[in-house]
């Protein structure tokens, strides 16, 4: 069925909230009619590919199309199937689809999945037959590969246990493949030799079982651009596995040993076929024809023989859009946009300050690194290095930090590289022997390296403004060696330094709980050597016996014991002995200090009130090396704070004083004072339980008999009887935003009178402004707050947030932003969730978060958290974060502080901040003008007098490039992944970014459907 635009509107509305630009809703809207009209015109209209740039929505663009084929076809148990890269991605597009169905399909629910739910349990981290029950299913790539689990190593009893589980588990339903399998057995498959026989085979038989699938959707299909190539390893098993069981390629081996296996095959499996890449060729346009082989065994590129016959071709099969914004009467592509610090430098300036070695000892210390790293690579490889490999680059750093290695599986440098074998950076050697020679005569920390300490001097700048930053590496040890270093500056020149230097009137916040905290911190490294000590000691016979006796388990509570007793002052005493003196061998003294400290201190230990949500937390934390964080630890001197916290109501949002404010409710108000006349509590002795059930008796009294009201006269007033109080974030929000407060309010009612739905809504925020308080920026304040003797703790708090001048004024501005980005960060992060996964998100909030293949930090986790307003500021990672996950919320700086060779790698980095409703997209769209604090900054930090230079021109050369070729795929680009260590290269032979407008060749308006460019190839 061919629609009109009309028609697609009636069914569709990609901006229900009006948070994106209309020209681009309006450009997406008709991408998915051009190509849903296009693919169903007739079948051998079977594959779109969507190239737009990064950023521009092709997630949604997808959706669109296969809603509309649901919708149209009104078929019975209609099968979708997304194939991505990533688990993170899995996820990603399961929470994107449920997203689309509840917010932009407009029709009825019919065949559409839109609970969450059942959406998840379609995600598989294996490839699996593809069932009459399922309507959706998202693999991931990798499973393709990993379909036979048995390596050429394992025995003959792993194979035959590998033999029965597809038997009898995954081919169980299907008698055929049965027996199948049980020949290839007999024909020695699961020989070495032969697996990939076995892979094929078995990719065939899912083949068999599985129902046709009427939409595939390929996201960064670009991943498939060597095809069915045996050349190219890496990809080979994925991609060949992908063809059989998509019935995209026979194989002629196969079938000669199963003679009626061919007859059964769906060629093809999936009707219609979805590509979407930003980045759809590296070099040729045959990579797409490659790409095209492995989902359909027939297409619009199937005889083509070369580029110039697959270029005629593009402009029907291809849609390529760029993102352009709207300024008055003017429209900008997005280089336009982008504010690209070309000159080295990593201040955010319009007067960019060139990084320079000085004539002093650290620059003496890095010329003497450079020269032994020239003549080094000049005797190992000639004059050439590859692009993005020199350690000394990034940092002085060659071994992975003590505190790190207890969390690192596989300890290799780089999580991502151009050249598949290589691992080690090509100075590293060199490095680790100056480093070590220095080490050994002047027995002292390195000296700082040249553009580690600018790089790190201005995130600090950028930190005191609470102004977020992404930042890219190549090395893994640069990664935890920057967020250490970034932390402890942290620490000192902004916690210590100015929120906890209290002067003026605010002098009397300066108490002795604070100047405990502060002199704590000054031991910390005493501190950090704690816990290795306590596994030592716990080890000691006499310890585990006593710890044994009093039913301690050796682990982390019993670590948790000693540092409980480490306030014992002879305890503290031998321990700091032990530690300030490096001793090796735990002295007797230690020994008998930690028996007395286990029997001194156990019954204080087993007596700490810990609140269930507190043990809850305990059980989700990570080692967390910012020290604000781990302070309030248990064991730690602020542990009380973290209980209070929740025996206290603080931080919950009181449901009668916000009522009575804002008149929201409407019900019977005699019935109410009748229902609570009945309700009997129970006997809680503990103040902050009786508090919950009042509120929750008030929220199902409000369910279950009211509604909200638009007209405040209407509106009925529940009296301050029983457990009522005016909490903390009640008064912050009705008080000092109460502004924003009555937008969010407003927004929430103006389409939905449920009482049911408006409490949710409210408790969500309560659980974002809950979880910011307790683990995040507000975690600070309340101990200061709750440390002021005879003040009421509101009070106390409420002087630190709302003037100007006041030291956590920066958290009152938070909560406003996200009063006023609601829906946005709702979205983003928290569609779908309950309060507790919204708490679990929120929880261990840092300034500065690290990532990278080997620290196992959930990845999503902390990109939803960077998505928030507040904690974390800064976020540094590999190139595993370059593609999959969001960042640009609230974040417009990139920091390309180790680069990749490939251009396309580094869009795709800078594509995490430079996307639809980015922050900079929202102040465009917002001012209308283009000025410098607008725009996307992208930083390339180098030292302008090293080899440096000579990489990042050659990278910024093949930036030009890509940036001009964007829009003609069908131009031949190659780049090159090696710099020399030969050329001189001066200030002005660095090349400067593109800034004229960037026309789109094959965009939505370009698109041509028709038969005529297939005519138009048979004529030649």
């Amino acid at each position: 069925m061919f629609s009109t635009s009309e028609d697609i509107r009636k069914i569709l509305d990609l901006n229900p909230n009006g948070s994106i630009s209309p020209s681009i809703s309006e450009r997406q809207l008709e991408v998915i009619r051009k190509a849903y009209q296009y693919l169903s015109r007739s079948e051998g209209n079977n594959i779109i590919y969507i190239a737009d740039e990064v950023g521009l929505g092709k997630t949604y663009i997808a959706l669109g199309i296969i809603t509309l084929f649901r919708h149209f076809g009104q078929k019975q148990n209609h099968k979708d199937v997304i194939i991505v890269p990533k688990a993170n991605l899995q996820d990603k597009w399961q929470k994107e689809l449920s997203l689309f169905m509840q917010q932009n399909y407009l029709g009825e629910e019919g065949n559409l999945i839109h609970k969450d739910d059942e959406v998840r349990e379609n995600i598989s981290d294996r490839l699996r037959i593809i069932s009459e029950g399922k309507q959706y299913n998202i693999f991931r790539m990798s499973s393709f590969s990993n379909v036979v689990h048995i390596h050429s190593e394992d025995g003959s009893q792993r194979k035959s246990e590998l033999r029965d589980r597809l038997i009898y588990q995954v081919f169980k339903e299907n008698k055929y493949s049965q027996d199948s399998i049980r020949r290839a057995w007999e024909k020695g498959y699961f020989a070495n030799d032969n697996l990939y026989k076995l892979r094929r085979l078995i990719a065939y038989l899912m083949n068999v079982c599985s129902s046709i699938v009427d939409c595939l959707v390929i996201d960064e299909a670009h991943n498939y651009k060597h095809g069915t190539d045996l050349e190219h390893y890496t990809a080979s098993i994925r991609n060949e596995v992908t063809a059989r069981f998509l019935g995209a390629l026979g194989d002629e081996e196969i079938f000669a040993d199963f003679k009626d296996l061919k007859s059964k095959i769906k060629f093809p499996l999936a009707r219609k076929v979805i590509c979407l890449s930003a980045t759809p060729k590296d070099s040729n346009l045959l990579e797409i024809k490659n790409q095209l082989n492995c989902f359909t065994h027939q297409h619009i590129l199937t005889d083509c023989k070369s580029a110039q016959e697959i270029k005629k071709l593009l402009s029907s099969f291809l849609i390529r859009g760029n993102m352009e914004y709207e300024l008055g009467n003017v429209t900008i592509s997005r280089n336009q946009s982008r504010e690209e610090h070309r000159k080295g430098n990593v201040n955010k300036s319009l007067e960019p300050e060139v990084l320079k070695i000085k004539d002093d000892f650290e620059g003496v210390f890095w010329q003497l690194l450079q020269y032994q790293s020239l003549k080094h690579l000049n005797l190992k490889n000639g004059v050439e290095f590859e692009m993005g490999m020199l350690a000394g680059f990034e940092s002085y750093s060659v071994d992975i930090d003590n505190r790190w290695k207890k969390f690192l599986s596989d300890p290799k440098e780089y999580d991502l590289v151009a050249g598949r074998n290589r691992r080690e950076s090509e100075d590293v050697n060199v490095i680790k022997e100056i480093m070590s020679s220095y080490s050994k005569e002047f027995k002292d920390e390195l000296p700082p390296h040249p553009k580690q300490s600018k790089f790190e001097a201005e995130i600090v700048r950028q930190l005191t403004r609470q102004e977020k930053s992404l930042t890219f590496v190549r090395r893994i040890m640069t990664v935890h060696e920057l967020e250490s270093r970034m932390l402890q500056r942290f620490e000192k020149e902004i916690v210590i330094e100015r929120f906890l230097n209290f002067q003026g009137k605010y002098k009397d916040y300066a108490t002795s709980r604070v100047a405990i905290m502060i002199k704590k911190w000054h031991e910390k490294d005493i501190q950090a050597k704690l816990p290795d000590l306590f596994h030592k000691l716990i080890s000691r016979t006499s310890i585990k016996a006593l710890l044994s006796s009093k039913e301690i388990p050796i682990g982390q509570l019993a670590i948790d014991l000693l540092m409980f007793a480490y306030k014992d002052e002879h305890f503290k005493l031998e321990i700091d002995r032990v530690i300030n003196r490096e001793l090796k061998i735990i002295p007797s003294s230690l020994e008998k200090a930690t028996l007395n400290a286990i029997t001194d201190h156990i019954a204080d230990f087993n007596k700490q009130d810990i609140e269930e949500g507190v043990e809850t937390e305990i059980a989700m934390e990570n080692e967390d090396i910012y020290y604000f964080n781990s302070y309030f630890k248990k064991g730690r001197p602020g542990f009380f704070l973290r209980t209070k916290m929740y025996r206290e109501n603080w931080f919950d949002i009181d449901l009668t004083h916000l009522n009575n404010t804002c008149k929201i409710f409407r019900f019977n108000e005699t019935e109410f004072i009748e229902y609570l006349g009945n309700i009997s509590f129970k006997d809680y002795t503990k103040k902050h339980k009786l508090y919950e059930q009042s509120q929750a008796a008030l929220a199902t009294w409000l369910i279950k008999n009211g509604s909200v009201t638009s007209n405040q006269l209407t509106a009925a007033r529940i009296p301050t009887l029983g457990h009522v109080e005016n909490t903390f974030i009640t008064r912050l929000l009705l008080e000092n935003c109460r502004e924003e407060f009555d937008r969010w309010l407003l927004d929430r009612i103006k389409n939905n009178n449920s009482a049911q739905a408006l409490l949710k809504e409210i408790a969500t925020l309560n659980a974002i402004l809950k979880s910011i308080m307790r683990n995040g920026t507000g975690l600070l304040p309340t101990f200061v707050a709750d440390g002021v003797e005879h003040q009421d703790f509101t009070d106390s708090m409420l002087t630190l947030l709302i003037e100007p001048d006041a030291p956590f004024y920066f958290l009152l501005l938070e909560v406003k932003t996200i009063l006023l980005d609601y829906e946005l960060i709702l979205n983003m992060n928290f569609r779908n969730k309950t309060v507790k996964e919204v708490s679990t998100i929120l929880r261990s909030l840092s300034p500065v978060v690290g990532i990278s293949g080997m620290v196992k930090r959930d990845r999503s986790i902390v990109a939803a958290q960077f998505r928030m307003p507040g904690y974390p500021y800064v976020l540094i990672s590999t190139d595993i974060l370059r593609e999959g996950e969001d960042l640009h919320t609230y974040c417009q700086n990139v920091y390309h502080y180790g680069i990749a060779w490939n251009p396309s790698d580094m869009e795709q980095r800078t594509g995490r901040i430079d996307r639809i409703n980015s922050l900079s997209n929202r102040k465009l769209n917002q001012m209308k003008s283009l000025d410098f604090d607008n725009k996307i900054h992208v930083f390339y930090p180098y030292l302008s007098q090293s080899i440096e230079v000579n990489q990042v021109v050659k990278l910024l050369i093949n930036i030009n490039t890509f940036t001009e070729t964007f829009n003609d795929i069908s131009l031949k680009a190659n780049y090159d992944t090696s710099a020399s260590t030969m050329e001189q290269i001066s200030e002005d032979q660095i090349p400067a970014a593109i800034k004229h407008k960037i026309e789109a060749l094959y965009d939505v308006q370009n698109f041509d459907s028709t038969d005529s460019q297939m005519e138009c190839l048979d004529d030649e």
